[in-house]
């Protein structure tokens, strides 16, 4: 009740500085709410589960204040439930709070660091920019910019100086729950620091750090079988620019992990190296590894030519890039070329990668990356786009059944038609995908093929008065293999139509879908019907409906089966 009535205070405040005239800030955003009812019934199935919470009610707001050099943007966005999903960096299931569990600062941090959730306040001060909540600061390739953090930051961006330092927490810790089956995690945290020289979109040099560690918290302690992580990043990054054409950048970064800080401890001195701060804990789990990548290019008018080097070393891992592919090798050429003022690019990007340089595998694995795209414009009422991808994979394995040979190959065509009329606007889609991928059994000498092509045509029509709107899509998708066929294709109608000066707006879209798994079975069938109606005032206010049905009926596969979805979307929204 105490969350509610802050917001309401939250709501009424930013709406009277808003209106207010003589206010010396200006004041921009947006602030909207929403609610959800869903119902699920059906018939046939055993164990039928809602999909979707049952009622679910989204909270955001984003405004910001400014004047001159000085910016005070805030935002708010989160729902009122609890919400189990996988963590991101441990693969553990999490449980996070919700609105009603708020009872202590953990619950608080749980609820805070749910992904749907985002609470972020970003002050801008001169050359300093200030991060408080929900953030996801960027360093380098190799040392932090994947995951967000909840906790504190500044930035400074100078002429000729940058720095940055932050601390925040990327994962709540929570207790193991066996009726769950959650497994619970340890409280992440991160330590960051960047100083540098010079500037980013020019010449630079920088020095990153990031210190990640677990810790438990008082009460809430994991399952045994989840290990406390900690770990250290350190780069040098570099970028020289070599007149207006030509660059040079590079970074060269080093670890010290720990994969179970619980292990069996041991000393830096044991083995021989510099004594190291008690914080860091070495464990028989801990590793130390290099890591660096570089590039190279220049660009002229209408031309650019990059090529890229990354090596990452076996032991080397940053808790700042959780998923970075570690023991790996890769070089990359990607020229682009933009001619004939913008009607014609052409860009692709052809490299090797080099996968178990350590040699802790059987056999080095090699992978050819081919990538390449065109556009072009032929005139007012005709554009063309088309795509072709190769990665094949190569073990070093010769006569064994280890062996691996593999290729994936990716082709796409899209021509794109525009017919402008006296009163509307007609659109013609036309694409073409189709996925090939070999794959070499050493045993048989077979190549088993698996397939699939997805064929999409669409066509709308969009009023130059902007008052009647429709279209008709049509979309066809066949995937074929030697132990499994699958066959979809879908036709939907769509349109709107806005009265009152486009002040209001009824759309509405109907789709049927096919489903076919076995040619010995008849197809399963599904319709899908939207509604809605939305309103906005001339002061920025709105209000709007949505309905959303979902009706599933299998064929033979599971006879006399079905199930029906409603999802109520109930919303309302303010623009100043």
């Amino acid at each position: 009740m105490r969350f509610w009535l802050l917001c309401c205070a939250l709501l009424i405040s930013v709406c009277g500085t808003a209106q207010a005239k003589k206010n010396p800030f200006r004041v921009d955003g947006s602030i909207g709410v929403s609610h959800d009812y869903y119902s699920l019934t059906g018939n046939g199935i055993d164990h039928l589960k809602n999909r979707r919470p049952e009622h679910v009610t989204r909270f955001q707001v984003y405004t910001r204040f400014s004047k001159g050099k000085i910016s005070l943007p805030f935002e708010i966005s989160f729902n009122t439930q609890s919400a189990g999903v996988t963590s991101s960096l441990d693969g553990y299931s999490s449980q996070f709070s919700s609105l009603s569990q708020l009872k202590t600062g953990d619950d608080m941090l749980r609820f805070v660091s749910n992904p749907v959730n985002r609470i972020g306040f970003t002050p801008v001060l001169g050359k300093f920019r200030f991060r408080l909540g929900t953030s996801t600061p960027y360093f380098s390739e190799l040392v932090q910019g994947s995951i967000s953090v909840f906790g504190a930051g500044v930035d400074y961006n100078g002429k000729r100086m940058f720095a940055s330092v932050g601390y925040g927490i990327s994962q709540a810790g929570f207790a193991r729950d066996t009726l769950k089956g959650l497994a619970g995690a340890y409280r992440k945290e991160q330590l960051s620091f960047r100083l540098g020289i010079g500037r980013t979109d020019a010449s630079f040099f920088a020095l990153n750090a990031l210190v990640g560690n677990d810790s438990p918290v008082k009460g809430l302690l994991p399952d045994s079988t989840v290990k406390p992580e900690q770990g250290i990043a350190l780069s040098a990054q570099w970028r020289i620019q070599f007149g207006r054409y030509f660059f040079w950048e590079s970074e060269a970064a080093a670890s010290l992990y720990t994969d179970n800080t619980l292990g069996i401890p041991f000393k830096a001195s044991d083995i021989g190296l510099p004594a190291l701060p008690e914080e860091l804990k070495l464990s028989t789990s801990s590793r130390a590894d290099l890591a660096g990548n570089g590039a190279v290019g220049f660009e002229l008018k209408g031309f650019r030519l990059a090529a890229k080097a990354l090596y990452v070393g076996a032991g080397y891992k940053s808790l700042g890039y959780p998923f970075l592919q570690s023991d790996r090798m890769e070089f990359t050429i990607s020229p682009r070329l933009n001619l004939l003022r913008g009607d014609l690019q052409v860009s692709g990007s052809f490299g090797q990668r080099v996968n178990n340089l350590s040699g802790t595998k059987a056999a080095p694995m090699e992978q050819l990356i081919v990538q390449s795209n065109v556009s072009i414009r032929f005139c007012d009422w005709f554009s063309f786009s088309g795509g072709y991808g190769n990665f094949g994979t190569r073990s070093g394995i010769l006569n064994d059944s280890f062996r691996i040979e593999q290729v994936a190959q990716n082709f796409q065509v899209s021509p794109l038609f525009n017919f402008t009329g006296k009163k509307a606007v007609h659109t013609l889609l036309f694409s073409y995908n189709r996925d090939d991928f070999a794959d070499l059994n050493v045993l048989s000498g077979k190549v088993g093929n698996n397939q699939s092509e997805i064929y999409l045509a669409s066509w709308n029509r969009t009023s130059l008065s902007g008052i009647v709107n429709y279209g008709l899509a049509y979309n066809r998708f066949k995937f074929t293999s030697g132990f499994a066929n699958l066959f979809n294709q879908s036709l939907s109608v769509n349109s709107s139509l806005r009265l009152f000066k486009k002040r209001l707006q009824l759309s509405t879209s109907v789709g049927r879908m096919a489903n076919l798994a076995n040619p010995n079975q008849t197809e399963d069938q599904q319709w899908v019907l939207n509604a809605g109606i939305d309103y906005r005032s001339r002061t920025g206010f709105g209000i709007g409906l949505r309905w959303t049905n979902n009706n599933y009926l299998y064929g033979s596969a599971r006879p006399d089966s079905r199930f029906n979805e409603n999802t109520l979307r109930v919303s309302s929204s303010w623009q100043f």
